[in-house]
């Protein structure tokens, strides 16, 4: 039977195509040109120790202590965690600046319970600020120094250390008392003996002395020998020397920490703090000692000698 050209045509077009997709190359045509698999890492000896010693899920989860004699995992660990919030909510202080600025939120501590049952890198993972991740981290770092120790996790028969997730609630409530507010930032004090300008009473201002350092030794002497009483103990005897005492005389021109610096005798030592301090209610404030260009008030250390000489 006759066919027509067309017929004839898409019969080879056919045959070809199936000619095309069945073949197949050499398995070999391209082996040096495709690179083998990647061989995969071992791990190190000590990636491999964590991964064997530390987990985060384990069948039986490290349990706060106190429900031991519960025979029922799922029972015991239910009692567990109502000891474990007790334990957190009965220590928890809300931070002052917390309180304060009202913040709230959940902070998250993360540590490990060690195989003998205490707590390890303890650190906070998620802080709601001001303070919180700090008193969330203060909590779980008291069970150790309270002695607590967590029954251990367990892995089939074996006793394994697990890495722990602690989340602490931080909400405000009607009834919450803050903890103690931060103490105060101060600059460190630095105590000068010479500074480039020494203290001096204030009185010796308004007295139009030329020099006021000059007026402070005169006024001082005067008030210090114009009181000084010899102890009766001491009238009939030679003894004599000279008791040094000195004082800080503050930023604000207070005079305070009178202190025996040299000593002669117990009575006569007595009888020099006496005077030093009569001295400085009697001319009590002074003009404070200064440094720097800005003339900088600074606190000054000031030794007093009183001399005791029988004439």
């Amino acid at each position: 039977m006759l066919t027509s050209p067309f017929k004839r045509i898409s019969f080879f077009a056919a045959c070809l195509t199936t000619l095309i997709m069945t073949f197949d190359l050499p398995a070999n045509e391209f082996e040096d040109t495709i690179p083998p698999p990647p061989v995969p890492e071992r791990p190190t000896t000590k990636e491999k120790k964590t991964s064997e010693e530390l987990g985060f899920i384990r069948e039986e989860m490290p349990l706060f202590p106190g429900c031991e004699e519960i025979p029922n995992y799922h029972s015991r660990k239910k009692c567990s965690d109502s000891l474990l919030m007790a334990f957190i909510y009965g220590n928890l202080r809300y931070p002052y600046s917390a309180w304060r600025d009202s913040i709230e939120g959940m902070a998250v501590v993360c540590f490990v319970v060690e195989k003998d049952g205490t707590v390890s890198d303890a650190r906070t993972v998620r802080d709601p600020g001001q303070g919180t991740g700090d008193e969330a981290l203060r909590i779980v770092n008291m069970m150790n120094e309270q002695g607590i120790h967590w029954t251990l996790a367990r892995q089939g028969e074996e006793l394994v250390r697990v890495q722990f997730s602690l989340p602490v609630k931080f909400k405000m409530t009607d009834d919450m008392y803050p903890g103690p507010p931060p103490p105060p930032v101060t600059e460190p004090s630095i105590m000068w003996s010479c500074p480039e300008t020494m203290p001096y009473p204030a009185a010796c201002d308004s007295l139009n002395k030329v020099d006021p350092f000059e007026c402070r030794n005169e006024l001082l002497k005067t008030i210090i020998y114009d009181n000084l009483r010899w102890p009766a103990l001491y009238r009939d005897t030679c003894v004599e020397g000279t008791v040094v005492v000195s004082f800080k005389v503050r930023k604000d021109g207070t005079l305070t920490d009178f202190e025996v610096r040299r000593s002669i005798t117990p009575l006569l030592d007595e009888e020099a703090l006496r005077l030093v301090k009569l001295m400085a209610e009697q001319t009590s404030p002074w003009v404070p000692g200064t440094t720097g260009p800005e003339k900088k008030p600074v606190e000054v250390q000031f030794n007093m000698p009183v001399k005791f000489r029988l004439e």
